[in-house]
């Protein structure tokens, strides 16, 4: 581990068990991806035809998964109803390792829920269920209560602002009063109601909307943040800008425009709470706010690229820190991998598996690869270990260690995990990932492809990747072996080179 290394690790090991207390609006949001085979006769709209159907804690309650996620200890607070949805809601809360306790039931109004209809990983429609009511007043003063409970013991404080009514006034001062800094993502115009917040992290359109300053530049969003400085009353504003990056400004002047890093972006939903769950973790271990904006903003690059509300792992946020985005974190565990595969399809996205040895990994690798990764939407190596490589080609190989040939294939941009298997045969691998497409080399047209029968099954394909003549690994060892031989012999020939 370099020195760089050892700063990353030092300091996400700081938020590590820090005590974070969310308090919003709590939301079950629901993903149901299909394929898009047809249009409708009955009218001009698409047929989705449904391939799996998810359900995750959304709104205040991601925030808390975020916090969960990277091992710090969230206390959640909000409002479900006594129905189905609140049900479920409360069930992935504590999946996620999320205490429910300060979760209250009000039986006059309905969990919130928000339906995506996704078709190939893409958002065609949003289907919303609420009633937005005021909590009401027996409700309220169990938060109350259980909120002044907390004082003196949290490390710092979100209040995040969906609008579905559960921050009242009294809620709002009740967060206040916890001796620890309060942060909010605001919604609405009138911040003026967070009046005894310290930090605000409105995005760009938020902060315009609120103050009537152009947010697009930096000049505007320093003018913008000036102004909540100012009527509010708070210590810090906080202005995500999307693609643009990150922009803060501090009551006494210190400011910062930070880019963000040019990535694939997947889906925006849910990056806010990211940016906010990561920001309180910052100032709750008594991280700089600058710091902090700098964690924020590597975290939110990571949840972009995955689908709906996500969360962010200390893994994940420290390649990225550590090396501006190192692809180190793609080398993972088979179980890591099912995982993995599991969640893309839940997202719609067609799962690839292919397998091998990859000891020197050559030009005909990265073709297969490449073809392999336009097969579907996401691209799975499983590669032997070096006691099965061993056993299939002998003595003397592999040339590169397990450890090495995972980071090598997980480093290019066709290859979306690489994962260690140690059987002869990919028979197992096959069944715990279920990829949607498997792919392997013609060269095995005739041997019988491994897990052909299961794939086909399910209704998925086997291909047949074209092989690219005159590279293998085996050719370049004998090259190699035979530049050796003829040097040696020039040498004991006394001759040059």
């Amino acid at each position: 581990m370099n020195r760089s290394d050892d700063v990353v690790a030092a300091t996400l090991a700081r938020l590590e068990r820090r005590k974070v207390l969310v308090v919003g609006d709590l939301i079950l949001d629901r993903y149901v991806s299909g394929e898009v085979p047809r249009i409708s006769p009955e009218a001009p709209v698409p047929v989705v035809h449904v391939r799996t159907e998810e359900e995750r804690a959304g709104g205040a309650a991601n925030v808390a998964a975020n916090l969960a996620s990277l091992r710090a200890r969230p206390l959640l607070a909000g409002v479900c109803g006594r129905d189905a949805a609140g049900r479920t809601l409360r069930e992935k809360v504590r999946a996620a390792g999320v205490p429910i306790g300060g979760i209250r039931v009000d039986p006059r109004r309905p969990t919130v829920e928000k339906t995506r209809i996704l078709a190939r990983h893409q958002q065609m429609l949003r289907v919303d269920r609420e009633e937005v009511v005021p909590i009401d007043g027996a409700t309220e003063a169990k938060l109350v209560a259980w909120l002044a409970a907390l004082r003196g013991q949290v490390d710092s404080v979100v209040l995040s602002d969906y609008a579905k009514g559960l921050l009242t006034p009294a809620i709002v001062a009740a967060a206040c009063r916890l001796d620890a800094e309060v942060l909010v993502d605001p919604k609405g115009r009138d911040f003026a109601r967070y009046r005894g917040a310290h930090g605000i992290t409105p995005n760009a359109a938020e902060a315009e909307a609120a103050t009537g300053c152009d947010t697009s530049t930096v000049d505007g969003c320093r003018k913008a943040a000036r102004r909540l400085i100012d009527q509010v009353g708070l210590r810090w504003v906080v202005i995500t800008r999307g693609p643009q990056g990150i922009y803060f400004l501090t009551a006494e002047g210190a400011e910062g425009d930070v880019p963000t890093r040019a990535r694939t972006v997947f889906d925006v939903t849910g990056a806010g709470d990211t940016v906010i769950a990561v920001l309180a973790l910052a100032r709750g271990a008594g991280l700089p706010l600058a710091q902090g904006v700098l964690l924020a903003n590597a975290a939110a690059g990571i949840v972009v690229e995955k689908l709906g509300a996500a969360t962010v792992t200390p893994a994940e946020l420290g390649s990225a820190l550590a090396h501006g985005f190192s692809t180190s974190a793609r080398v993972t565990t088979r179980k890591g991998a099912a995982a993995l595969a599991q969640r893309l399809r839940a997202e719609g996205r067609r799962v690839v598996l292919t397998n091998g040895c990859f000891d020197l990994v050559h030009a005909g690798h990265v073709q297969t690869l490449e073809f392999a990764r336009s097969q579907g939407d996401a691209l799975l190596v499983a590669v032997n270990d070096d006691a099965s490589v061993r056993r299939a080609k002998g003595e003397g190989r592999p040339v590169q260690e397990l450890a090495a040939r995972l980071r090598v294939l997980a480093s290019l941009a066709c290859v979306d995990a690489a994962f260690p298997f140690a059987e002869d045969t990919p028979d197992k691998v096959v069944r715990q990932i279920a990829p949607d497409v498997l792919v392997k080399g013609e060269d095995w047209k005739d041997k019988g492809v491994v897990g052909r029968e299961l794939i086909e099954k399910r209704g998925g394909r086997v291909v047949l990747a074209p092989i690219v003549e005159g590279h293998s690994t085996s050719r370049i060892l004998e090259r190699i072996a035979a530049s050796r031989a003829a040097r040696d012999a020039r040498a004991s020939a006394g001759t040059s080179p």
